[in-house]
């Protein structure tokens, strides 16, 4: 009868140990905590042994050679500057690709090191890296699982220049930005220039504008609807004169002005007086600009290739644009400066 009821006792409740095995509550912790230790001693070692994320796969030669060459691609170095070397130079079996590459000097090493390196995931390859000479000579090794797979030895070269070319952007639908947006758009690193058609809402734009170091450009044309600033080409002379007397009093610390060459102000008898009154202030005409209605980089480099006299001014949608920050660094890898538009511009005479 004893032993059924010790046995009922320890079935319903497996923790309770029966009293022959003689053990005490501290001794129950006791085991327990050397059970934890020795766990999370396991645990360690396999840790060390086989970190996380570690992969005991070989990446193919082929792939890491694919991908050094994308990176220096992105960087625009002239396939005659990557020279590929006798791989008998090298005592090393695994070793399947040597270059010797040639850097223009206005280019640091560090940076292409930096864009080989984000070609590959941080566990699927070794990349080190040797300085000889500053920024100025560098080999670089990359290895996969242990295995030397790349070399290149990198020399920086003053002799040698990737094909530059200055950019600038006039950024439209400024007007229509909510307050949130313009300030995203106006905090943004670059050199642009907002177009704005004379409104007092505009004014108090342009004066942010201003105030975050960007350029404005004044719009003329017929889209004026405030009375104030409108030019209309049924207007009397005098009249014309004052909405210009009232464009120039409030925009003019306007960078420049544009006048719209498809309005019938452009078209008109008063033309002429437009072009002589703003000639000090710098007058230019839409024509000059390109449109651009994709930031994708591959129709980006398009447009840029197709631009007339190598003059690469482009007009663009304040929205397009402020999804462009990745596109403008990649512009910049191959040699593309952004500029303000003023420094491309042919003004009026």
């Amino acid at each position: 009868m004893k032993r059924e009821n010790l046995f009922l006792e320890t079935s319903s409740n497996p923790f309770l140990v029966p009293e022959k095995l003689n053990l005490s509550k501290s001794n129950i912790i006791l085991v327990l905590v050397i059970i934890v230790v020795v766990l999370l001693g396991a645990n360690i070692i396999l840790e060390k042994c086989y970190p996380p994320g570690s992969s005991e796969t070989e990446l193919p030669s082929q792939i890491i050679n694919s991908r050094f060459i994308t990176a220096l691609n992105n960087y625009d170095i002239d396939s005659t500057w990557i020279i590929k070397k006798d791989l008998s130079e090298v005592n090393d079996d695994s070793l399947k690709y040597f270059y010797s590459v040639k850097v223009p000097a206005d280019l640091p090493i560090s940076l292409l090191i930096k864009e080989i390196r984000n070609q590959f995931d941080s566990n699927e390859v070794e990349i080190y890296a040797t300085d000889f000479k500053s920024d100025a000579a560098v080999e670089i090794s990359i290895n996969s699982v242990g295995l030397l797979k790349l070399k290149a030895d990198m020399k920086s070269n003053d002799r040698i220049k990737r094909q530059t070319d200055s950019i600038a952007f006039m950024i439209t639908d400024v007007e229509e930005l909510n307050s949130e947006s313009l300030s995203d758009l106006l905090m943004l690193p670059e050199h642009f220039s907002c177009i704005l058609t004379p409104s007092k809402h505009s004014l108090e734009i342009s004066k942010l504008i201003i105030e975050n170091h960007k350029q404005t450009a004044i719009l003329l044309g017929d889209d004026i609807t405030e009375l104030e600033f409108k030019l209309k080409s049924s207007y009397s002379k005098n009249r014309i004169i004052n909405s210009l007397k009232s464009i120039r009093s409030n925009f003019g610390n306007a960078t420049y002005f544009i006048i719209d060459e498809h309005s019938d102000i452009y078209k008109s008898q008063y033309y002429r007086l437009i072009k002589d009154w703003f000639t000090g202030e710098g007058l230019t005409t839409e024509e000059e600009f390109q449109e651009i209605n994709s930031t994708n980089i591959e129709n980006i480099l398009s447009l840029l290739k197709s631009a007339r006299d190598r003059k690469k001014l482009f007009r663009i949608s304040a929205e397009d644009f402020m999804e462009m920050p990745q596109t403008l660094a990649s512009l910049r890898k191959i040699g593309y400066k952004i500029v303000y538009p003023t420094e491309l511009l042919d003004y009026q005479n």
